[in-house]
């Protein structure tokens, strides 16, 4: 797995790269949600803060499509376990 990352001052933009074929980098991509966290950065680069605008009902929403499989990008995540750490 390859993270590319660009900041200036104090914005930090995360990307990261799984190795083709590397299950155990698809693995470690979904199980940390690794989409998420780039979703974010780039999120915060552009002024947005979306933790802060996810109500209590949004966050247990999304807790429920993670408990089911439903991910919206088609990559696994953990979210909702991110979200209790978080906070």
């Amino acid at each position: 797995m390859s993270r590319f990352a660009q900041e200036v001052d104090e914005t930090v933009i995360v990307k990261y790269r799984v190795v083709p074929e590397s299950s155990k980098g698809a693995y470690t991509y979904g199980y940390f949600n690794l989409r998420g966290l780039e979703v974010d950065s780039f999120d915060r680069a552009q002024g947005l803060d979306a933790s802060e605008d996810l109500g209590e009902v949004a966050l247990e929403v999304r807790s429920l499509a993670d408990s089911f499989g439903q991910y919206p990008s088609g990559m696994p995540t953990c979210r909702s376990r991110l979200d209790g750490l978080i906070k």
